[in-house]
Formats: C-alpha cells, sequence, structure tokens
C-alpha cells in the first residue's frame, strides 16, 4: 500500500476520538476542486520517505496504545490498495477503532470490510446529482455510488455522508437531488468550497459561497438527513 502522508494525531477527523490520519496515494476521480491533486496518481510521486512505509507506521500506532482512540485511513482513495484489509486488520489488532474515508467507488471492498469487522466508522463523499456525477468526477461510477450508499446506511455503524459544495458547480436543485441519493441518512455534512489549492487551477479563483447561501443549502438538505450540519463555512 503506497502512503503518501501521516499525521501522528488529530481531533478532528475521527468524531469525538484522537486519532492518527492515514493518507493513501492515488484516487480513481479526478474532480476539479480537489485539494490533494498530488494524491489522484496511483504511483509514488514523492521522495522515498522510510517513515511512510505501511510497517514503519504500524511500529509508530504499537507504541501508541493506549493514547490514541482510532485511526483514520483517507486519501486519494484507500479502497484502491489491495492489502488495505491486511492493514487494517493489524491495526485492528491493537485495538484501535478503524475510520475509512471513501468516495463509495468500490462497494464490493466496503462489503468485505464490514464483513470483517473491520470498520467502526464511514466517511463517504457524495459529489454530485446522479445526472452530473461522472462528468464531475470523470469515472463512470454513478451505480457504485448508490450501491455503496445503501450498504453504508444499512452497516450498522457509525458513518456520515458529506458534500463539497462549489460554486457554478452546485446549486440549490443539487442539494435536492444528492438529499434524495441518501435519504432517510443519519448525517449529512454540507463542506464549503476553499480555494486554497485544486486539480483545475482556475476554480482557485472561485469564491466559496456566503453564509447565507449555505444557511438555504442546510434547510434543503434537512429534508433528507437526520442531522446536517456546515464545516468550513
Amino acid at each position: 500500500m503506497l502512503i503518501a502522508g501521516f499525521q501522528k494525531m488529530t481531533l478532528l477527523d475521527y468524531p469525538d476520538k484522537i486519532a492518527a490520519l492515514i493518507f493513501t496515494q492515488g484516487c480513481n476521480f479526478a474532480c476539479g476542486y480537489c485539494h490533494n491533486p498530488e494524491m489522484i496518481p496511483s504511483v509514488r510521486i514523492l521522495p522515498y520517505q522510510p517513515e511512510l512505509e505501511p510497517n514503519a507506521i504500524l511500529n509508530f500506532l504499537s507504541r501508541r496504545r493506549g493514547l490514541l482512540d482510532g485511526v483514520v485511513i483517507s486519501g486519494g482513495e484507500p479502497t484502491l490498495h489491495a492489502d488495505l484489509g491486511d492493514f487494517m486488520e493489524s491495526i485492528k489488532s491493537m485495538g484501535f477503532l478503524v475510520k475509512l474515508d471513501t468516495n463509495g467507488s468500490n462497494p464490493e471492498i466496503l462489503e468485505r470490510l464490514l464483513e470483517k469487522n473491520l470498520l467502526d466508522y464511514i466517511a463517504m463523499d457524495v459529489k454530485h446529482n446522479v445526472k452530473d456525477y461522472q462528468s464531475l468526477v470523470k469515472n463512470d461510477c454513478v451505480p457504485d455510488i448508490q450501491k455503496s450508499i445503501e450498504i453504508i446506511k444499512d452497516s450498522g455503524i457509525d458513518y456520515e455522508f458529506r458534500s463539497t459544495l462549489v460554486p457554478g458547480t452546485h446549486e440549490s436543485k443539487d442539494i435536492s437531488a444528492m438529499g434524495e441519493m441518501i435519504r432517510g441518512a443519519k448525517q449529512w455534512y454540507l463542506q464549503n468550497f476553499r480555494p486554497l489549492k485544486t486539480l483545475t487551477r482556475n476554480m482557485q479563483l472561485l469564491k466559496p459561497f456566503t453564509p447565507k447561501e449555505l444557511k438555504k443549502f442546510q434547510e434543503i438538505a434537512n429534508k433528507y438527513a437526520k442531522l446536517v450540519q456546515v464545516r468550513n463555512g
């Protein structure tokens, strides 16, 4: 498994838990507003760093038992890695909780990880309405996205859906359409676009939505999920 980054402690990425955060290299989507574009290629693009080898990270985690509650595996897209399950098993064997951040494009992997009781929390991105999904992510994945949503809703573990909202890409009708995709979900987080670093450079010129606009989106989203909150607003 190629690891592009490792944060030894985070209080933000696993709700109510102290966790370590792992970023895997490689993504099968190419969203123009992606703020980690260097993680999209499925090859190592950084100079070799021995501290990012999976065994080195596992050794670090073994010394943090009792100090950390869990481990977040993000990306990139972690489910692209064939040895993800084995890596999670090693983490779980130390007594840590595991949270997975995913784009939902590999429902069979999600099912397998859940069957093995390797997941304690899932955060899945819902990026657009069904009609416009493929053009945004550059991947014909809509059936897999819809299947992953249902798997997660029926999983019996903690989960959240989250949507980054981008001016010129999302508007009120898209919130409704995305809400229909996840209707009845426990949690849906709306994240405001941040024009700091993007795959498509001219998107850095966009201005994020205003608090008033986000409030309107939240009111629409409230119809579809039990808890709707705005992040980075």
